[in-house]
């Protein structure tokens, strides 16, 4: 797998305690005021990442002299750069950072040319990382080549706070500045095809002479153009837009309503549930009144037989001893039992209160077992008309309200794929236009280079699947535009059109979301496809679009719904990529526990002070 991540950054200088920071896959946020040391955490970054010029040198870095940086590849082979904070080359070690010893031997990377000796640039290390091959890109527009570059396509991974904000596309940065070239590596990431093949400008005689030729390539492309119109429906994108609203409109009410019946639903089981656990309860409790009442007529019942035993024992005719043959009223057993003798009428007299009183007790169970076994019934009654109702729901959801959402959401595949082939369809039509338009200026006038246009005409696929990613990153963030989100392929322009208005006519907050939605949509992309790339996206400041002191003057700022949204999504979409902010906002409170979250609080008493050690 392609691509790398940053575990950590490390900055030492002899005895100075090292000032470092570690990395996480996903999202790590870096938060905190002015002074702490962002901007210069920012610039060792970039520098460390291949850049030419070496950090500010602020009052905190002086006792530095070097970074080190700890990489990951995606199949978990680590790597350590060291290089000086002056600049110049770079050390490599294979293995993580804390693994170095004294004695390793490091692989020199050159900064700028290759050697015999150093055969591979800083640049080149971290193009093969990404999985970029050897490639070669167009420069102008006589098609002249030169090898891509890590350091070109820096501008696509890492974007600084003075660029987030500019009105230029950000393929217009640093390198990127020519827009044949720009386009060019722009092409090749969407599509992993470089212009190895595309034909270098001969002479403009030869051009002159070559003119027929051209028409005729024109006129092979208009005939290939045509047979895909042919191929695809003439439908209206705006009829089509609008059909598509009603239908997602229909299909969140649907939804809404699923979710009232899922909630009554719900509500209904736990009152069917509920209330048989109470009859439950009840026959336990019958049961066991039942085994009371058994206890009580056990009682009364053997009251009633030792009054009546007490009655008969004392009418007894007494008689001889059938062991010793003593008259019994001369044995000692009778007179003992004399001298204890309790009155039968005593007996009696305490057997029927005893009697009285079970009875009492026997009535009172009866008339508990009656109120229960009447409330028992109507619980039996509640739950039947629960669950006629529990069925109710769920032939309506079943028999009427699922069909009506599987239907709608066909019917909104359907309008989103004749949208895909109505947008295919402007989009080829534009190009039919500017072959005509083309294959009339060579009819009339001699070509003065050779601009061969079917070199620069970006992949109606790849672009649409780009600018899908985009759209669907400013609507999860809560970004207001109106969709499609469309791509400008002027020279000039090379950027993403919100609903046809250019983003560079757009406020500087939208400028900047916009910009990190690029440059993210781009990761996605070539995610999506297994095309290479960095998988690494370092942003300075996305979301602080004013300096210091000039948010009171009415500058825009990004809605707080906006920035939640933004931290939120990022770190659940891209966990298996790594994404790092440098942000002057925090992300939500709730989102700080599970991201790699680091708060320079520029306070020695509270929390890490700066990037610094203090």
């Amino acid at each position: 797998m392609s691509g790398f991540k940053l575990n950590k950054l490390v900055v030492t200088g002899g005895s100075q305690e090292p000032a470092a920071i570690d990395f996480k896959p996903g999202l790590n946020v870096i938060s905190g005021g002015s002074d702490t040391g962002k901007t210069w955490l920012f610039q060792c970054l970039s520098f460390m990442l291949g850049g030419t010029e070496s950090p500010a040198e602020i009052k905190e870095a002086k006792p530095y002299n070097f970074a080190w940086l700890e990489v990951e590849d995606y199949d978990g082979v680590s790597y350590t750069l060291c290089r000086s904070l002056s600049g110049g080359d770079a050390r490599l070690f294979s293995k993580p950072y804390d693994g170095i010893e004294l004695g390793d031997e490091p692989r020199i990377l050159k900064h700028k040319t290759p050697s015999k000796e150093s055969p591979q640039t800083i640049a080149m290390f971290f193009q093969e990382l990404c999985g970029f091959p050897e490639a070669k890109i167009v420069t102008n527009k006589d098609n002249k080549k030169e090898g891509l570059s890590f350091r070109t396509l820096r501008a696509l991974f890492l974007a600084q706070e003075e660029e987030i904000i500019q009105k230029h596309s950000p393929v217009m940065v640093d390198a990127f500045s020519r827009g044949n070239k720009a386009w060019s590596i722009l092409k090749f990431v969407l599509t992993g095809q470089d212009d190895s093949e595309v034909k270098t400008a001969p002479d403009k005689k030869l051009i002159k002479a070559g003119k027929d030729g051209q028409i005729l390539v024109l006129d092979s492309l208009i005939d290939t153009v045509q047979a895909q119109l042919e191929k695809l429906p003439d439908v209206q994108l705006d009829e089509l837009d609008e059909s598509t609203r009603l239908t997602d409109l229909s299909l969140i009410r649907a939804l809404a309503q699923l979710n009232g019946y899922d909630e009554t639903r719900r509500v209904l089981i736990s009152s069917i549930t509920e209330k048989e656990a109470k009859v439950l309860n009840m026959n336990e409790l019958q049961d066991r009144f039942g085994i009371l009442r058994t206890h009580y007529q056990s009682d009364i019942n053997r009251l009633s037989f030792i009054a009546e035993g007490a009655l008969l024992f004392d009418e007894l005719q007494f008689v001889e001893c059938p062991y010793c043959h003593t008259p019994l009223s001369n044995h000692d057993l009778k007179r003992a039992c004399e001298e204890n003798e309790v009155p039968v009428g005593l007996v009696q007299l305490a057997c029927q209160r005893e009697k009285e009183k079970a009875i009492r007790q026997l009535e009172e169970l009866q008339a508990a077992l009656k109120t229960v076994a009447e409330e028992r019934s109507g619980l039996e009654a509640s739950v039947a008309t629960l669950n006629e109702q529990y069925a109710e729901v769920v032939n309506t959801v079943s028999l009427g309200l699922t069909p009506q959402i599987q239907r709608l959401r066909q019917d909104l595949e359907h309008s989103l794929n004749q949208r895909s082939q109505a947008i295919e369809r402007e989009l080829l039509l534009k190009q039919l236009a500017q072959y005509n338009n083309l294959k009339e200026t060579f009819a009339v006038n001699s070509p003065q280079s050779a601009d061969i246009r079917e070199a620069r005409t970006l992949n109606a696929f790849a672009l649409q699947s780009f600018c899908k990613e985009v759209e669907e990153l400013l609507q999860d963030w809560g970004v207001e535009f109106n969709p499609p989100v469309t791509f400008d392929e002027d020279m000039k322009v090379l950027d993403i059109v919100l609903g046809g208005e250019p983003r560079a006519n757009t406020g500087k907050g939208t400028r900047a979301i916009t910009y990190s939605s690029f440059m993210l949509g781009l990761l996605r992309h070539c995610e999506n496809h297994n095309l290479p790339h960095s998988r690494l996206i370092i942003l300075d400041s996305p979301l602080t679009t004013f300096e210091d002191g000039e948010k009171a003057s009415g500058v825009e700022e990004i809605p707080e719904v906006v920035q939640h949204n933004f931290f939120t999504k990022i770190a659940s979409g891209f966990a298996n990529s790594q994404v790092v902010i440098v942000e002057n906002k925090v992300p939500p409170a709730e989102l700080q526990g599970s991201i790699n979250f680091i708060k320079f609080t520029k306070n020695l008493n509270m929390g890490r002070y700066g990037f610094f050690p203090k």
